[in-house]
């Protein structure tokens, strides 16, 4: 009769697994559902070694055990973590947080490693909150302040981008503008008067004509295409290829700001009991880079990917408080390393801005009064 290794969670919402003997897989799930086990995952053992060292589920135990441990005092995390929840500003902290506060209180294990995939920004936390305290009070707070560390972290990603996509929109917005309202009324006084139009009067109206014509929409489309095709390519890359494409320098940016979430994540499991590989890979999967994942996946730190302080907080010999401390450190430190160079970029665009707006209209400018300039000189 077939063997099935499973893992589960019983009544007490404590993990438990173990091999059962039975006829059919279907049969070995009812037995367990019958027992009042909920189970995270069962498959056959194949043969004796199978039943001393192999295990059924692709989550690792360490994940199990705090996920189960979140499931055994939700009872006391849960109103404070949604009072906490309703005082957040509307945005996707705030959501992300719900969502999970929502499979929390149904207990589903499955739903559970599903969601954690999903928002380890919130999970993280609330795995080290609950394997670290004591009480809701303390909970709450350290929970906090995990949370306030994983949203700096992301809002500076957000933050990097946007300035210059800002700075860019509104450089193409004046010029439409510019195309529309004012280069056609001169372009009438031109041809009225029979004005001669000297070079960069004749780039300007063109541009202006290009600009105002279905070739700009199609340009635009068949940019943005490319760009999704591209995307879409690179999604589907090998992650081999890609991870050693992000660590060229041209494709180096945000990689900062995933070693922090790296080892903030890292830092969070490691504190919730998950032993230290298993954290890595979990972190490095949730770090939201493919190279930090590919350096990560063997449950080892690369350097050259994840950086040599978090390499050697992640070695043999050092304590766990040590090395959840070290790891904080090490989010802490890439977070204000990426916040200096997003202030120095943004030190240096702003003014790079505002001259190249202002080449912008001075271009406009001269196009536009250059033709009344000349008829001006050929009167007097």
């Amino acid at each position: 009769m077939p063997h099935f290794r499973y893992q589960a969670i019983d009544d007490a919402s404590q993990p438990i697994s173990g091999v059962v003997e039975h006829s059919s897989l279907s049969a070995a799930i009812a037995r367990l559902e019958g027992e009042g086990l909920k189970i995270l995952a069962i498959s056959q053992a194949l043969d004796d070694d199978d039943l001393s060292n192999r295990g059924a589920s692709t989550v690792p135990d360490g994940l199990t055990e705090a996920i189960a441990r979140v499931f055994h005092r939700r009872e006391e995390l849960l109103p404070p973590l949604r009072a906490y929840a309703a005082e957040m500003p509307p945005g996707r902290c705030r959501r992300d947080l719900e969502k999970t506060l929502a499979v929390v209180a149904d207990g589903d294990p499955v739903s559970a490693r599903e969601s954690f995939v999903a928002l380890p920004g919130a999970w993280c936390p609330l795995l080290a909150a609950a394997a670290s305290t004591s009480g809701p009070a303390e909970a709450l707070s350290r929970f906090a302040e995990d949370s306030r560390r994983v949203g700096e972290i992301r809002s500076q990603s957000w933050w990097r981008l946007a300035y210059p996509a800002t700075i860019a929109v509104v450089a193409v917005a004046v010029l439409v503008l510019i195309s529309m309202f004012i280069v056609p009324t001169f372009r009438d006084v031109f041809d009225s008067f029979g004005l001669r139009r000297p070079a960069i009067t004749q780039l300007l109206l063109a541009v202006s004509s290009w600009i105002l014509s279905w070739h700009a929409i199609f340009t635009a489309g068949a940019a943005a295409v490319v760009l999704l095709v591209l995307h879409a390519l690179y999604r589907r890359a090998p992650g081999k290829l890609t991870a050693r494409l992000e660590l060229l320098a041209p494709f180096r940016l945000g990689q900062q700001l995933a070693i922090g979430r790296l080892a903030q994540f890292t830092s969070d499991l490691v504190e919730a009991g998950i032993a230290a590989p298993e954290a890595l890979r979990l972190a490095g999967k949730a770090a939201g880079r493919r190279s930090i994942a590919y350096a990560t996946e063997q449950g080892r730190a690369n350097p050259a990917a994840t950086g040599h302080t978090l390499a050697y907080a992640l070695s043999d010999g050092i304590t766990a408080s040590a090395r959840v401390a070290l790891l904080r450190e090490v989010s802490s430190s890439s977070s204000d390393r990426a916040r200096f160079q997003t202030r120095w970029a943004h030190g240096l665009a702003g003014p790079l801005a505002v001259v190249a707006l202002g080449l912008l209209v001075g271009f406009v400018v001269l196009s536009l009064f250059a033709p009344l300039v000349m008829l001006i000189e050929g009167l007097s």
